[in-house]
């Protein structure tokens, strides 16, 4: 297996940014070469693909989450494929908490009217 010198990973995601025709690996959304990463898995070193630096970043926390709750790969591949329907599935229930952006101006008003 070859194993790339520091001076290399430019030229090498160049050469895969091409390859993938500036297409994100991850979101599948173009990309600019200087937002361009090569991604690669920590746990063994291998080289993946070319992805957005912020998909990057996001990929990155979203697998030391997984490490961090002891979620198993199995695990995390059904959460992977279910998460975009649970988090576009919601109730007709607001949580108590949630505050519309008319309230929120209502209780920014209140707050101000109060520091007066």
């Amino acid at each position: 297996m070859k194993r790339l010198k520091t001076t290399e990973i430019k030229a090498y995601r160049e050469q895969e940014y091409q390859k993938q025709n500036g297409i994100c690996a991850l979101c599948k959304q173009p990309m600019t070469p200087e937002q361009s990463v090569a991604d690669h898995r920590h746990s063994d070193g291998k080289m993946r693909r070319i992805l957005h630096r912020t998909c990057n970043s996001l990929l990155g926390k979203w697998e030391n989450a997984l490490k961090r709750f002891g979620i198993d790969e199995l695990r995390a591949e059904s959460i992977s494929e279910n998460i975009i329907k649970y988090v576009s599935d919601t109730e007709d229930v607001l949580h108590p908490t949630y505050k519309t952006p008319e309230e929120k101006k209502a209780l920014t008003k209140k707050r101000r009217a109060r520091g007066k």
